[in-house]
């Protein structure tokens, strides 16, 4: 379990660390194209610069050991709970109980639902606000 809470941790970390900002070029309409090319170019391959810094083969090594010894370290005693991939925790469970993910997933749900709906309340809300947005925007046009 570990190996692949430590995978999964990287994976995060590349998500949150590997995208190249967009630059804001300002005033397009009156520059020329050579002009904002030129720009963005220039912005685009100093994000790049950037994030291959974050990205060397040593950074890499270097952040996939620390994070397994700072995930083994939890294992020591309860931190691991806070801080293990819920993901890999429940993988291991549903394989140790011999059952699919998705099917203990499903009877969750259905017990949750079925035993303490107001569980869900905020996401029906937020559901709602998006059907009421959607509506809205429809008899709008």
């Amino acid at each position: 379990m570990l190996t692949q809470a430590v995978v999964l941790s990287m994976k995060q970390f590349v998500t949150v660390h590997g995208a190249i900002d967009t630059p804001r070029l300002a005033n397009l309409h009156t520059r020329t194209a050579d002009d904002v090319k030129d720009e963005l170019v220039s912005a685009m391959s100093q994000s790049l610069n950037e994030v291959q810094k974050v990205f060397t083969s040593e950074a890499l090594v270097a952040k996939f050991e620390d994070e397994r010894k700072r995930l083994a370290k939890s294992l020591e005693g309860d931190a691991w709970k806070l801080i293990f991939p819920g993901k890999v925790v429940f993988a291991r469970y549903c394989s140790l109980i011999g059952q699919e993910a998705g099917q203990i997933r499903q009877a969750y749900l259905k017990t949750a639902i079925n035993d303490k709906p107001e569980v869900f309340s905020d996401v029906k809300r937020i559901l709602e606000s998006f059907r009421s947005l959607s509506d809205s925007s429809y008899r709008d046009h």
